[in-house]
């Protein structure tokens, strides 16, 4: 019992630990907003309110109880209570996940083993964001269900309560019925193939009937439902990371690597139990995978529940195997020791984030180099007026700052009711948005929205606006006109001499990186360079730095320095794209085409449908002569794009007589 205790025990310090951290989301500031809105006016949004090119622009705000529930918290015990309250809500939640399999039977090592996976697979979403909620009531759903099973029959009259606490906390509530759904099936499939009563599965479909009723039970009623499209159509902005697959060859974190780790052992543990697998347990694991391939922020969800279903599988195996002993017990009781030993270090040393490339850190606070704090501060000490024309990285804190004294561009959500204001930095909408809403100032994330480099470029070389502001996160450009006189004379930056800066991050010089991102954009070639330096000396294995400073020297005409730093980025990073592809531009320049070969050869095999790499190379081996491997490439063009017509060209050239 002790040993059990002990197991539990490890499991749930490991869930405190990954979501012990501090607020580094972006979007929570437009929740507390909102929430503080909703209590100050009474009334729940339909419209927005935070932005002012979308004013009035329809606004389902279906996480408006969530909203409520955590300015609550924050109004009472600041960002610290705020960081417990989640905590509390994912250890609930992971509790259940325990209770499921062992009101299965499961047992106790098995249990942790699973939970301890779904904990390293899902923690990049333990955030104060309204999933934590779906998490928690995915956990309730399969515990309910469950107990049911076990032959607890009353139990299931809490899933329509629960359908209306889901409906109205976040936008994933169609799980529930889907969970609800799948079960319902599973039970006809039982009564028909044995032959049972189906007086049962009559209060059942009731239930069912219920929990759909639930899902009305909102502020928009049936118009909640049109959101569910909604939230398919956000899964095109491809560029945003948490919407891209996980398969992506642009995602390398460790939750990706858990991830396919428990797609392995759930396959596996499927097969090994094959002659005891529920219609139930199949179909819900395909469907929660599914959602899992098509964006990286369902993972944690798929986690939950293949956790859960993996433990009830590996056990059933087990037990009919009759190795379940004491003995096996004590045996993987004390190997848990030291592997939550290992990641407990891991974690409380921010080891974990920073390999991950996280800008999580653990304790209480928020991570200050995460958001436009002195940017705003300056803002508002200089009393900046007029609209602001900001991106969304950094729309939420910005409304959370100076809503109602001014309104955002963007306040970080998907709809903005206008399809041109996602493009502002296009230089046609650009001019038509300056114009049409006679924007005064620009406000820009540039730490985290690395893609504005070429926008922050142009205003700067622009003279109708004028740089004043800049730091590691954010810069701030006034419009050149009387009414900035002022401002422009005392703030005005022609030459960035900001070399030096406070650390938000001792152990890992993010802030340091950014900044030499944003000098590298503004032409200040040796100051990025001294800051890109910095990084390497502070740690070592900064990757990043060395590709850029690579890129950097190879733009400066230093194609020996670029080579040096593109092969030490492949020696911390082997598999990096665009290393291989900046290797294989400098070798062009210099000619060695063999090993520009090499390099681009490489980079296809990390990305085998990159459009412009098979071009590539395809002109490499042309002008090599070398024609039978040109037409490979150019094959591999027209299954990536069958209508390229640069690809139809050079085939047909390649099948004329004299290229054979």
């Amino acid at each position: 019992m002790n040993k059990n205790k002990l197991l539990l025990g490890t499991i749930f310090l490991l869930c405190v630990l990954y979501s012990f951290h501090k607020i580094a989301c972006l979007d929570v500031w437009l929740h507390l907003k909102t929430g503080e809105y909703i209590l100050r006016n009474f009334k729940i949004p339909h419209t927005n309110t935070f932005d002012y090119p979308a004013a009035n622009h329809p606004w389902l705000d279906i996480y408006w109880l969530f909203q409520i529930i955590i300015f609550f918290f924050y109004k009472f015990t600041g960002i610290s209570g705020l960081i417990l309250f989640k905590v509390a809500i994912l250890v609930l939640a992971i509790w259940y996940l325990y209770k499921t399999a062992n009101v299965a039977g499961v047992s106790p090592s098995i249990n942790a083993f699973c939970i301890l996976l779904v904990i390293l697979t899902a923690n990049e979403r333990f955030v104060v964001r309204p999933e934590i909620f779906s998490l928690l009531f995915i956990a309730l759903y399969l515990y309910i269900l469950q107990a049911y099973i076990s032959q607890r029959r009353d139990i299931l009259w809490i899933i329509p309560l629960l359908q209306i606490l889901w409906v109205n906390t976040h936008g994933l509530f169609f799980l529930g019925i889907v969970i609800y759904g799948l079960f319902l099936i599973d039970r006809i499939f039982m009564c028909i193939t044995k032959n049972t009563n189906l007086k049962e599965t009559k209060k059942l479909f009731f239930i069912f009937f219920l929990s759909l009723l639930g899902c009305f039970l909102n502020p928009y009623t049936y118009h909640v439902f049109p959101f569910l499209k909604g939230m398919h159509t956000a899964l095109a902005f491809k560029n945003i990371p948490e919407l891209i697959s996980p398969f992506s060859p642009n995602l390398r974190i460790e939750q990706i690597f858990f991830y396919k780790l428990l797609i392995g052992i759930s396959a596996i543990s499927f097969l090994l139990n094959f002659r005891r697998i529920r219609l139930f347990h199949i179909c819900l694991y395909a469907v929660f995978l599914y959602i899992s391939l098509k964006a990286v922020r369902n993972i944690c969800f798929f986690a939950f529940v293949a956790g859960t279903i993996t433990a009830i599988n590996l056990h059933q195996f087990f037990e009919q195997l009759k190795i379940l002993t004491i003995g096996w017990e004590k045996w993987t009781t004390f190997l848990f020791i030291p592997i939550i030993f290992y990641l407990t270090f891991d974690v409380v040393t921010n080891g974990y984030y920073i390999r991950n490339r996280s800008n999580k850190r653990f304790g209480l606070g928020i991570t200050e180099a995460t958001y436009p704090i002195k940017a705003i501060d300056f803002v508002e000490a200089n009393k900046i007026e007029g609209n602001v024309l900001n991106d969304s990285s950094i729309g939420s804190y910005f409304v959370f700052r100076m809503y109602p004294k001014q309104r955002a561009f963007i306040d970080g959500r998907l709809d903005w009711g206008k399809p041109y204001l996602a493009s502002f930095n296009q230089p046609f909408h650009f001019k038509k948005i300056v114009k049409e809403y006679n924007i005064n100032y620009i406000l820009l994330g540039h730490g985290w929205s690395p893609a504005l480099g070429p926008f922050i470029r142009m205003l700067h070389k622009s003279k109708d606006w004028v740089l004043v502001y800049l730091d590691e996160i954010a810069v701030i450009f006034v419009k050149n006109v009387p009414r900035n006189k002022d401002i422009i004379e005392r703030y005005k930056i022609d030459t960035p001499k900001m070399a030096a800066i406070k650390l938000p991050f001792k152990k890992f010089p993010l802030s340091h990186f950014h900044l030499a991102n944003i000098f590298f954009t503004l032409g200040k070639y040796n100051l990025a360079e001294k800051e890109y330096k910095y990084c390497i000396e502070v740690y070592p294995s900064y990757f990043e730095a060395y590709l850029n400073l690579a890129y950097l020297y190879n733009i400066s005409g230093n194609l020996g320095m670029a080579e040096e730093m593109y092969l030490k980025t492949i020696s911390i990073k082997p598999k990096l794209l665009n290393a291989y592809i900046g290797l294989g531009d400098i070798y062009v320049k210099s000619r060695d085409f063999e090993k520009a070969i090499w390099a681009y050869e490489t980079a296809v095999k990390i990305n085998k449908d990159n459009l412009l790499l098979h071009q590539t190379l395809a002109l490499l081996y042309l002008q090599q002569k070398r024609y039978k491997k040109s037409l490979l490439e150019v094959e591999e063009m027209l299954r990536i794009n069958p209508k390229n017509k640069m690809a139809q060209g050079l085939k047909r050239m390649l099948q004329a007589p004299r290229f054979r």
